[in-house]
């Protein structure tokens, strides 16, 4: 059974809350930017509650009740100040000429909120039953959401869980299953070959797949040449860890290296 139930706004609304709160499931939902919410935000700006939650942001712990709302809930006012607004520059043709009344249009990344002052806010609202933790964990933890939905992304648009359904549950949990071994699989793959950090299939494949080799004997050995990219220069460290690592694995799969005597990266 799971311990919290976080999402986007698409799921803080009244029927989910609700749902949540009778089965003691302690939740935490980004809230939509209502006119309610954003007067809040206004109401609130000077007041001295503001604390310090990270990455710049600032968190206000407050209770609201919107319209919809069967009562009143905890509610987390989440601010920073905005920086300058990029402007739209205009769009141009092949030869450099600017099209007449054509601009191109800047996609912002937060909504802003302009206080009376006329100071620019970054801001969102979060709404949560759980009462034992403070602020700045709760700011933190739904940050935190964010690296989750990437790996789902990334199994959904990178490999193949992107809708591939039939009118059998069985085949179609097998194929998801495969899916995700396959895709575990090249993830120690490419954490062998750079283990700081993580490589999304989209780069790593065309990178680490896109490598043509040619065996070549010679003096009763089998040598193994292979020809990348031609960004050859940051593939060699890679291709040397990889070597280092399909060593430390011999011992557990020696059909890896029983058809050919291995040589270093590079020979």
């Amino acid at each position: 059974w799971p311990r919290l139930l976080r999402g986007d706004v698409g799921y803080g609304g009244e029927g989910v809350m609700a749902n949540a709160e009778a089965r003691a499931l302690a939740y935490l939902f980004k809230v939509r930017r209502s006119r309610n919410v954003c007067a809040l935000f206004k109401r609130l700006e000077d007041s001295p509650g503001w604390k310090g939650c990270g990455c710049g942001w600032e968190a206000m712990d407050t209770v609201i009740r919107l319209d919809g709302w069967s009562k009143s809930r905890r509610c987390l006012l989440v601010r920073r100040p905005a920086k300058e607004k990029p402007e739209a520059k205009p769009a141009r043709r092949p030869r450099g000429r600017p099209r007449k009344n054509a601009v191109v249009p800047v996609q912002q990344e937060f909504e802003f909120v302009e206080c009376a002052k006329g100071r620019a806010w970054d801001c969102y609202a979060l709404v949560t039953n759980d009462s034992g933790l403070d602020p700045v964990a709760l700011t933190q933890l739904y940050r935190d959401r964010g690296d989750c939905e990437n790996n789902f992304d990334e199994y959904k648009n990178q490999w193949g869980w992107c809708g591939f359904v039939t009118q059998k549950i069985k085949p179609t949990r097998a194929m998801a299953r495969l899916i995700a071994i396959v895709a575990n699989w090249w993830n120690v793959f490419c954490r062998l070959a750079e283990g700081g950090r993580h490589m999304e299939a989209v780069t790593s494949r065309p990178m680490l797949m896109g490598v043509v080799g040619r065996i070549v004997e010679s003096g009763r050995k089998r040598y193994m040449h292979l020809c990348t990219s031609p960004r050859r220069t940051p593939m060699r460290p890679k291709s040397a860890n990889l070597w280092r690592g399909s060593g430390r694995s011999s011992g557990q799969f020696p059909q890896l290296l029983r058809s050919w005597d291995s040589t270093g990266p590079g020979r």
